[in-house]
């Protein structure tokens, strides 16, 4: 057995949703590093189970690390995951919500800066929100200064 494997198995084995999507992340971004051709199938799986949580705060943290696992292996996986990250950020209410939507602008900024505009924008939506404003801020800074833009490595060099 193949440690990406091993490690699948691992993350299928524990017992909460977002858990499984969190823990899996590791094993699906080696999974893009090497094409490996389960990768769709696996991401699939993982998009249904973490669907059924009702907890928007625990689905946006759980589809958070697994968008950045797929950030390399092009748009059509991103968008794959961005679509329910989005729409669970979009339903939150938690501080969470305006630090996800700005890290992941930063993260998709190089890639796509139309978007990342938008989810800053998503972050504007709620005139309410001063954290939101703030982090608003942060991430224009951050883009400017080409600082904190694109994925979290994982465990260590890629």
């Amino acid at each position: 057995m193949t440690a990406v494997a091993e490690a699948l198995d691992a993350a299928f084995s524990l017992r909460q949703p977002n858990r499984i999507v969190s823990v899996a992340a590791w094993p699906v971004r080696a999974m893009v590093r090497t094409r490996h051709p389960d990768l769709p199938v696996t991401l699939d799986r993982l998009l249904a189970l973490i669907s059924g949580v009702g907890n928007p705060v625990r689905r946006a943290d759980a589809l958070h690390f697994l968008l950045e696992a797929v950030h390399p292996a092009g748009r059509a996986y991103r968008e794959r995951v961005l679509t329910p990250f989005r729409e669970a950020c979009r339903v939150m209410r938690s501080w969470k919500r305006a630090r996800h939507l700005r890290d992941m602008a930063c993260i998709l900024h190089s890639e796509d800066p139309d978007l990342a505009e938008a989810l800053l924008s998503d972050l504007s939506e709620r005139p309410f929100d001063r954290n939101g404003r703030r982090q608003v801020r942060q991430a224009e800074r951050w883009i400017a200064c080409n600082e904190n833009l694109g994925p979290r490595a994982f465990l260590g060099a890629e």
